[in-house]
């Protein structure tokens, strides 16, 4: 019994941290597209932290999706502006599909215990 309590906050711990870091990715990446202004490795950062995070609690789909955003990311060029700008809301889309994995997750756990 003491296993599932102990899976189920590793569970809700996962969601949370996920939230906030698509939060900061989304929030970086709004920041980046029109001017410019954001600062790419730090969503870089947030996406590679996910991806890890997601990989080490069995998501391996989650992962992948999130080093799929890092590819685009990365093959973006400092001078391509116009590209990021036509990546940026698919980009954040994608982070809108991690947020409802993030609830889908806190969600098993909270059914789980009713």
């Amino acid at each position: 019994m003491a296993r599932e309590g102990e899976l189920g906050t590793l569970r809700q711990r996962y969601a949370a941290q996920t939230r906030r870091r698509i939060a900061r990715t989304i929030a970086g990446l709004l920041k980046m597209e029109g001017k410019g202004g954001g600062d790419i490795s730090q969503v870089l950062l947030h996406v590679r932290r996910q991806a890890e995070a997601s990989r080490r609690a069995g998501f391996e789909r989650v992962a992948r999706l999130c080093q799929s955003m890092e590819d685009c990311l990365t093959g973006i060029g400092s001078g391509e502006q116009l590209r990021l700008d036509a990546f940026v809301t698919t980009l954040v889309e994608v982070c809108q599909s991690i947020e409802l994995h993030a609830d889908a997750v806190a969600a098993t756990f909270v059914s789980a215990t009713i």
